[in-house]
């Protein structure tokens, strides 16, 4: 297809600054707060509380604000943890609503583009370029997506990554090339530590590789348990490094969120 390249440049550029200006427009959600002061706590202090979430998206959401020098709420000002997020941190201090909202959600717009170019790469494996081109149109103007992707929170993250990780699954079955392998694993070690939702992939994979295989032999089942074997601990060693700062007893009395007001039932 000629200028394949141009369509796809002004496909994403469009798709990007139309997340922008939804942004622009945007008001915080109820529970992008949470997500965000948990981030900040974890790149600032090293600790997190639980969100009901794993961390990667509050990282992904605070690594801006942690460079504007946005502040989380001191831990000896914390009356009822939730509440208070949403409610006190946004305007505490030199903190401007406006600027948090914005920059917070960079993160997300900036991968939902990744992932838009996954959709194109993938369909284009699939059945051409016409169709990644006509894929990616199709994925950068859904209404939904271009919801989500304004949005300090975990969803659209958690969905990209596992498409982009059953993608690299997909490589590897094609091709049996173990940097695939290792590819899908960081991958769904991140989908991991982005939400809990990414548990629902392990049976998917599990379905795909026999309907791959399409035969269950003894050859078969060998190669399956080393593949998944593997596939499983290295997605656990990925979800253990990014939540490695935080790695302490599940109740230690010396957690300032167990010392303070509400957030004495909290912790990740």
């Amino acid at each position: 297809m000629k200028h394949r390249k141009i369509w796809i440049a002004v496909i994403l550029s469009i798709f990007f600054f139309l997340m922008i200006g939804s942004n622009l427009e945007k008001s915080m959600i109820w529970d992008e707060p949470v997500f965000i002061m948990n981030g900040l706590y974890y790149l600032q202090e090293g600790i997190t509380y639980n969100s009901n979430q794993p961390i990667l998206g509050g990282i992904l959401n605070a690594i801006p604000l942690t460079i504007l020098g946005i502040e989380p709420l001191p831990f000896e000002e914390i009356n009822y943890l939730f509440k208070d997020a949403k409610s006190v941190f946004p305007y505490y201090g030199e903190n401007d609503l406006d600027q948090i909202t914005f920059w917070a959600r960079i993160g997300t717009i900036l991968f939902s583009v990744l992932v838009a170019f996954f959709v194109y790469k993938w369909a284009k494996e699939l059945y051409g370029v016409k169709a990644g081109i006509f894929a990616m149109f199709m994925y950068s103007f859904s209404i939904t997506i271009l919801a989500w992707s304004v949005s300090a929170n975990q969803d659209l993250l958690c969905i990209g990554l596992l498409f982009i990780g059953f993608y690299c699954f997909w490589k590897y079955l094609k091709t049996e090339r173990k940097k695939y392998l290792l590819f899908t694993a960081l991958v769904y070690g991140l989908a991991l530590s982005s939400k809990m939702t990414a548990l629902f992939l392990i049976p998917i994979f599990v379905l795909n590789y026999f309907i791959f295989h399409h035969t269950i032999q003894w050859n078969t089942f060998k190669r399956f348990l080393i593949t998944f074997i593997l596939l499983a601990f290295l997605s656990w060693l990925t979800l253990t490094a990014v939540h490695i700062g935080d790695a302490r007893p599940l109740y230690d009395v010396n957690d300032p969120f167990y010392q303070y007001g509400e957030g004495t039932f909290f912790r990740t």
